[in-house]
């Protein structure tokens, strides 16, 4: 009885496709692909050109990392393994760090006509901002163009991380207890 009940369930997983489904998790992934080769960059040449514009002009003050994981720069307690996933599809673009401890400062996601108007790339988009967000990580997109106003971009970038470390320091003097007057009247024997 149970033979026949097994027999039937199996013939019906095949007739669906779902018994190769299972059957592919248990084999080994075939890794004899033809027309395989080396890409020429890891950037279009619209990301290359303002990759090498950030290394001109940030290079002493940051450390600049194209196609970092979403997953690389954010920690996230308590993410189910589908969370995790979905954080390590994601890429940015570039993640400016600081020099000494490669700590993220700035996130910049390259800013494409044909990418605008994909409503997948919208979503991903807002997933992206909403967790840099969360994180306190600033981020900042950036319209690809043949000719940057290199100033003037410049100057945003370093306009962007002031704001979010000025707010940073707001939000941790707000969180610090008060000093007990025994705490206060050490600091300011120490200050002067």
């Amino acid at each position: 009885m149970y033979l026949i009940l097994f027999i039937i369930i199996l013939f019906v997983l095949f007739r669906v496709g779902l018994l190769q489904s299972l059957l592919s998790l248990f084999q080994k992934p075939n890794l004899a692909v033809s027309a395989v080769e080396k890409s020429s960059s890891l950037l279009s040449p619209a990301e290359k050109e303002l990759y090498l514009l950030l290394r001109r002009e940030l290079n002493d003050d940051f450390e600049i990392f194209s196609k970092v994981q979403l997953a690389e720069i954010l920690q996230v307690s308590g993410l189910n393994f589908s969370g995790r996933k979905n954080l390590e599809a994601e890429h940015v673009d570039f993640v400016l760090c600081d020099p000494k401890t490669l700590e993220p400062k700035l996130v910049i996601e390259c800013v494409g006509h044909s990418k605008s108007f994909n409503p997948f790339r919208r979503q991903r988009e807002a997933f992206v901002d909403a967790s840099l967000d969360q994180a306190k990580l600033p981020i900042m997109h950036v319209a690809l163009q043949q000719n940057y106003q290199t100033d003037a971009l410049i100057d945003r970038i370093y306009d962007k991380i002031a704001l979010y470390s000025q707010r940073q320091r707001l939000v941790e003097v707000e969180v610090l207890p008060p000093l007990s007057e025994k705490q206060a009247l050490e600091k300011s024997k120490k200050s002067s």
